[in-house]
């Protein structure tokens, strides 16, 4: 008798990007850092959102040593911030792709400090924050939400971070980097320091005036 062979192809795709570990990795193992992961959407006149960007993030060093110095309450001696810096604050950048091919992200790193090049969200917003030779360079963030991780055995907390790019934001830019920044304060015109807490790359989106963007943020702890 004749036995048929059969092949299988299992394909499982992990919405919370690679960082996530499964919950049967071995006890010597590494534990997980902080993840992220990033959606952006365009919104048109109707309201209706249509996805352009999907994408895990990196929590850089900076942002990884500010957090636990706030968790404690003690500064870190090697630090410049305080213990009452927090995440609040959105930049935009156009260096996070290579000059010859704007649809090529490239990574980025643990020791990002600041965007590749950061770009200007407004001359006029005075709500905005991070003014520098009359541009704005910062804007907050619009909301944040707290949510369970059923997906994982509610092994995370998901912080889920919304923010905006109106239709008179960075006009006629071509945007392929983003950062969340952490300051001491949210009020308009705060002028910083900021320091990058996460930083993603993408294929290039071109703001042109009148196009709006949402911006999907979720942080795994």
């Amino acid at each position: 008798m004749e036995k048929n062979n059969c092949n299988l192809l299992i394909n499982i795709e992990d919405k919370y990007g690679s960082v996530l570990t499964d919950k049967r990795q071995c006890s010597h193992s590494s534990p997980p850092r902080p993840a992220g992961f990033v959606e952006v959407y365009e919104v048109d006149k109707y309201f209706n959102k249509k996805k352009l960007v999907s994408k895990s993030n990196l929590v850089v060093t900076c942002g990884r040593e500010i957090i636990a110095q706030r968790s404690f309450n003690v500064q870190n001696e090697n630090l410049i911030a305080t213990p009452s810096y927090f995440i609040g604050w959105l930049g935009v950048g156009d260096g996070g792709a290579n000059i010859s091919d704007p649809f090529d992200p490239v990574s980025p790193e643990n020791g990002n400090i600041e965007l590749a090049n950061e770009i200007s969200l407004s001359t006029s917003s005075t709500s905005y924050g991070d003014l520098r030779t009359g541009n704005y360079y910062k804007k907050q963030i619009d909301s944040v939400t707290y949510e369970q991780d059923p997906y994982n055995d509610n092994k995370w907390l998901i912080a889920k971070v919304q923010a905006t790019l109106n239709a008179l934001d960075c006009i006629d830019s071509q945007i392929n980097e983003l950062g969340l920044f952490m300051a001491t304060s949210l009020l308009a015109g705060h002028s910083g320091p900021f320091f990058l807490f996460a930083r993603v790359t993408m294929a290039t989106i071109v703001k042109e005036a009148g196009r709006q963007f949402i911006i999907s943020w979720h942080l795994f702890f």
